[in-house]
């Protein structure tokens, strides 16, 4: 059984140690558990068992049996139960309470908040580095647009044609040549039985992708002349049908 010889509470320091503990917590506790939660105040196992067999039989405290398992919690008929409009007065008090609390709460996320929002910007020192270095960018771009809006720098609409027509032609000859190149390696490689591929490789002929050019890298071009007869072109006036 839980109870042992029936002694006044008290006597020892084990036992008022074990019923203060008990009172404070006022939750079921094993053996073990209260041997490990006053190990520090340096109670031994067999001290607490004897100082809970006491408390059960003075009613300090209460046991229950499960098997052999032992749970003991402090007795509760020892605690004095307020009437019932003080209760109403503590649970009104813990909703201003928990009220408070909550208000608390929002203002330190506020604050934190805040502050995060505050060590995020720039100090002074620092927008003053970044002010110096934009400035010097800004200066740097006028110099570059003043350069690009002197007439004397901009080429001529004839320099432009040029230069068009010259990559134009480059173009074409590029995709002639690769034509050229690509007729006879597949004529060579059917005579012998062979991949184009392979023939290139021992031939040491390198395609564009081996090349690591791609024509299609190249700005759009088209022959600037034939663009100028189609704008010089005169446009035939539409009949006007009689009503």
């Amino acid at each position: 059984k839980c109870g042992m010889s029936k002694k006044k509470a008290g006597e020892g320091s084990e036992e008022q140690i074990v019923l203060r503990y008990l009172e404070q917590q006022n939750r079921p506790f094993s053996v073990q558990n209260i041997v490990d939660a006053l190990q520090k105040d340096g109670v031994k196992k067999t001290a607490i068992e004897r100082a809970l067999a006491e408390l059960v039989q003075n009613e300090k405290a209460t046991c229950k049996e499960y098997g052999k398992a032992k749970i003991y919690i402090f007795g509760q008929s020892a605690i004095e139960i307020p009437p019932a409009d003080e209760l109403a007065a503590m649970d009104a008090e813990i909703a201003r309470k928990a009220a408070e609390l909550k208000s608390i709460d929002a203002e330190v996320s506020a604050q934190r908040q805040l502050n995060a929002a505050l060590q995020s910007e720039l100090t002074e020192e620092k927008a003053a580095e970044l002010i110096k270095e934009n400035k010097e960018i800004i200066e740097r771009h006028k110099v570059k647009l003043e350069g690009l809006g002197d007439s004397a720098n901009l080429l001529t609409k004839e320099e432009m044609q040029s230069i068009e027509l010259a990559l134009f032609k480059a173009k074409n000859e590029w995709k002639r040549r690769k034509r050229v190149v690509i007729d006879c390696l597949d004529q060579i490689s059917e005579q012998m039985n062979k991949k184009r591929k392979v023939l290139a490789d021992e031939l040491g002929v390198e395609d564009d992708e081996e090349a690591g050019v791609d024509i299609n890298d190249l700005p759009a071009a088209t022959d600037p002349t034939k663009q100028v007869k189609r704008m010089s072109r005169p446009v035939p006036a539409r009949p006007v049908h009689a009503m």
